[in-house]
């Protein structure tokens, strides 16, 4: 009797691992602005993430951050919002919230009153909440902070917003792995990675290994069973004939996959040198300094600003904070003085 009911218990956690297994439908990492979100005043994405920031100072304050327009499938799972909020002050009545918006109805899924104690760690906690009741329907979700003034807090910061559903067929590429930089005719070793998010098993599907422009540098079809939440990585080799500043990302391709959106991974950047270029040395010698950025918020350091000069035209360069005694590799040298006075 006891070996049925550890039977029972183990077939139990089969089923409900699979019933509960998850596939990201929409996604906002904020990488990038995508020019589509609505943001108030003091709302921003800079730096990786949906910002409220306090600067400059609105007594009293009614801001807001609205998604575009959503569509939720019948069998839409949850929303994920990995998140944090930095306080300043105890309590002087400011409240954040999120609200999910539809058919010109709010409905407010989640709500803090600031009290002085942060909400969250640095880098994101994640707060997720079922979209069960908005299933079938046209939605936006709205990030909202109101209250006596944007001076008693710091900032909130969204990192990630993610909407998942269950489905009986999905493959995710998830992961792309491989070198920043290499030169001509180099051979370079790539990993690409899937993951199973529906609710059964799935075989006979094609991983790829892409360049920017939707060129194909090579694929694999795997016909080895892979079980949901289970992973898959496929190994490409690449001997870059050209040198270019690019980007390559994997790529999975399934036979009645119900969600296509997932099937890409995220860029993987790398510059592709010629043979016998030339080597640059960037001296970082402005003891920590930086200037304002129009595009970020808060200081960029000095060097970067070079770097992303050499990074879009495709310069081999190494940085350092001192001097080498020894400059005979370097056919160029850029050297960062800082601000005056800082330290």
């Amino acid at each position: 009797m006891k070996h049925l009911k550890i039977y029972l218990l183990i077939t139990f956690l089969i089923i409900f691992s699979v019933a509960n297994a998850q596939s990201v439908i929409w996604e906002e990492d904020f990488q990038t602005n995508p020019g589509t979100w609505n943001l108030d005043q003091n709302w921003s994405i800079t730096n990786d993430m949906l910002q409220l920031y306090w600067s400059p100072t609105v007594s009293p304050y009614d801001l807001s951050a609205t998604s575009p327009p959503i569509f939720l499938p019948d069998n839409v799972g949850d929303l994920q919002v990995l998140q944090y909020i930095s306080e300043y002050s105890t309590n002087q009545g400011e409240y954040c919230e999120i609200n999910i918006l539809q058919d010109q109805n709010s409905t407010t899924i989640w709500s803090y009153e600031l009290n002085g104690q942060n909400w969250g760690d640095p880098g994101g906690t994640e707060f997720t909440h079922s979209l069960y009741d908005f299933a079938g329907m046209e939605v936006q979700i709205e990030f909202r902070s109101y209250g006596t003034s944007t001076y008693n807090f710091n900032n909130w910061d969204i990192y990630n917003v993610a909407i998942t559903a269950s489905l009986d067929h999905d493959l995710a590429a998830t992961d792309i792995s491989g070198p920043s930089s290499c030169n001509v005719g180099d051979e370079t070793d790539w990993s690409v990675t899937v993951k199973n998010t529906g609710m059964n098993p799935e075989s006979d599907y094609t991983i790829k290994l892409m360049k920017e422009g939707e060129v194909e540098l090579a694929s694999q079809t795997v016909s080895t069973a892979l079980d949901p939440d289970e992973e898959y990585t496929q190994d490409f080799t690449w001997i870059p004939s050209s040198d270019e500043a690019t980007y390559l990302y994997g790529k999975v391709e399934m036979s009645g996959d119900e969600f296509t959106g997932n099937n890409e991974t995220g860029y993987h950047n790398i510059n592709i040198y010629p043979e016998n270029a030339p080597l640059i040395l960037v001296w970082d010698n402005d003891n920590s300094s930086g200037v304002s950025n129009p595009d970020l918020t808060g200081e960029t350091p000095c060097e970067q600003f070079i770097q992303l000069a050499l990074d879009e035209n495709n310069a081999m360069y190494e940085t350092t904070p001192s001097l080498p005694s020894d400059l005979s590799s370097y056919d160029a040298i850029f050297i960062t003085l800082g601000i005056f006075c800082v330290g």
